[in-house]
């Protein structure tokens, strides 16, 4: 709670409660509750959205996969990541997997050394071999199976 200023150390058995408000100013106490309370308003009302979005493509996937007609259809190209402006500077790599494979990602900062992020993930299958695709590849389509 001292990272936080809720308290502050005054000796080493000694602490003192800070409080979160202006104890001096009442006024200032109010405004910063109401700012507050619009804030807690505000992402109540992106949470239901963003749980509704959820919903919808929850509703959506299963409906996707339920239609044979629908299944069949479900895929993306290349051409079509490649196109998104947004992945332009990123490495992207498509994954074939069978049924069964699990993918662990690590918190990239866990044992980050200056600051570095250390991105890595962990593929694993008892049950065949997995495709590796590297998707962003102009020149070249390069595919490599892991087993």
């Amino acid at each position: 709670m001292e990272g936080i200023n809720l308290i502050e150390k005054k000796s080493k058995n000694n602490i003192q409660w800070k409080g979160v408000a202006n104890e001096d100013d009442p006024q200032n106490s109010i405004e910063t509750l109401n700012q507050l309370k619009m804030t807690i308003s505000k992402l109540m009302t992106e949470d239901e959205k963003l749980t509704g979005l959820i919903q919808l493509s929850e509703s959506n996937t299963e409906e996707l996969m339920q239609n044979p007609h629908l299944s069949s259809m479900a895929f993306v190209t290349f051409d079509d990541i490649r196109n998104i402006p947004d992945f332009e500077s990123q490495t992207i790599l498509a994954i074939k997997p069978p049924p069964g494979t699990t993918l662990e990602v690590p918190d990239p900062d866990e044992g980050a050394k200056n600051g570095e992020k250390n991105f890595e993930m962990f593929i694993t299958s008892a049950d065949g071999a997995i495709d590796v695709f590297l998707v962003n590849d102009r020149e070249n389509k390069h595919s490599q199976t892991v087993s």
